[in-house]
């Protein structure tokens, strides 16, 4: 037992971090850092490299081929000639002139007078040939229709007449107002029941008094060339309260 001690004291009589430490110079320690970081650098490229892999995009190298049915073979028509008449050619006769022109003018007898019968067909005076379209008279196209005031030559010119009545309901309350008709002067002067129109009106209560009067007036007619003609006329009635 003593000699096993004796030999375990022996073995750590001197321990290696009890020994004194030597200082390193400054040449070894910034060698020490370079290749430290040389190591670090080379480590970090590494591992990003490995880390990235290349990417590769696959390509699609599909080939599809469209195939084109075949065109159904379209008959063509040919067209049909139009059968050629056989026409035997004509014959024709070559004019030839005069050898001598003829310079001298035949005698004209001045006594001799103009015989109608000698001309070709036969005509009756005041006669439309036929086939002429026969159009109306004048005087019949300017009595039946109806002229505006610029185009006659003469225009139609109020004479007279009845007053206009003035409502009594509207007299009372004090309602002015006018009315404006459009009618057709005859040619008589007179004007046609038929053709009688409100065209502007302030109050449709005088409208019948305002078509009443006016039937009832006188004209001198129109004129176009002297003959008396139908004229379309417009003219305002109004209704005023004396005051």
């Amino acid at each position: 037992m003593q000699a096993n001690f004796a030999w375990e004291v022996g073995m750590f009589d001197q321990l290696v971090e009890s020994r004194p430490r030597r200082e390193r110079s400054a040449a070894e320690m910034m060698v020490s850092i370079v290749v430290h970081g040389v190591l670090i650098t080379g480590a970090a490229i590494a591992t990003s490299s490995a880390a990235d892999p290349p990417s590769t995009s696959a390509r699609d190298t599909t080939l599809f081929v469209m195939r084109t049915p075949p065109l159904a073979a379209v008959p063509v028509r040919q067209p049909h000639a139009a059968p050629i008449a056989d026409v035997q050619p004509q014959g024709f006769r070559t004019i030839v002139p005069p050898d001598r022109i003829p310079t001298d003018i035949p005698p004209v007898k001045l006594s001799e007078r103009f015989d109608a019968s000698r001309l070709r067909g036969r005509s009756i005076e005041g006669r439309v040939p036929e086939g002429v379209p026969q159009f109306p008279a004048p005087d019949s196209v300017l009595g039946g229709h109806r002229f505006t005031i610029d185009q006659v030559d003469d225009q139609a010119i109020y004479l007279g007449g009845a007053e206009p009545r003035y409502p009594e309901v509207l007299r009372l309350a004090g309602v002015e107002g006018r009315v404006t008709l459009e009618f057709v002067v005859g040619t008589d002067g007179r004007v046609e029941a038929s053709g009688v129109r409100v065209m502007i009106t302030t109050n449709a209560n005088f409208d019948a008094a305002s078509i009443e009067a006016v039937r009832g007036s006188r004209f001198r007619p129109a004129r176009i060339r002297g003959r008396p003609v139908r004229q379309l006329v417009r003219q305002v009635v109004r209704f005023t309260i004396a005051r």
